[in-house]
């Protein structure tokens, strides 16, 4: 994150070389890698995203936006899903 600017290259593009990277020289298995995916958490950013795409493209009214935000924000100590580092978190604990 630091050197992306310095580099060119963005981190998203740095960190799938460097996944492929571990997958190729045998760090981490194919299957492990693919076990290691937490599709709620991707699922959860993704609709984040495009509710954020929505928001900006109708220009919805902003007070209504930012009482939600702050409502959703508190939630975040009460639910899993409130947050996705929440998610990433409870998601690697139910495999223990």
């Amino acid at each position: 994150m630091i050197f992306e600017d310095q580099i060119g290259i963005k981190l998203c593009i740095s960190g799938a070389i460097g996944a492929l990277l571990l997958i190729l020289t045998g760090v981490i298995s194919e299957k492990d890698a693919l076990k290691s995916i937490d599709l709620k958490t991707i699922f959860l950013f993704g609709g984040t995203l495009s509710l954020a795409a929505a928001l900006q493209s109708t220009g919805a009214d902003p007070r209504a936006v930012l009482m939600a935000c702050v409502i959703g924000g508190s939630c975040a100590y009460a639910t899993s899903i409130g947050m996705p580092a929440n998610t990433m978190v409870v998601g690697a604990g139910e495999d223990l």
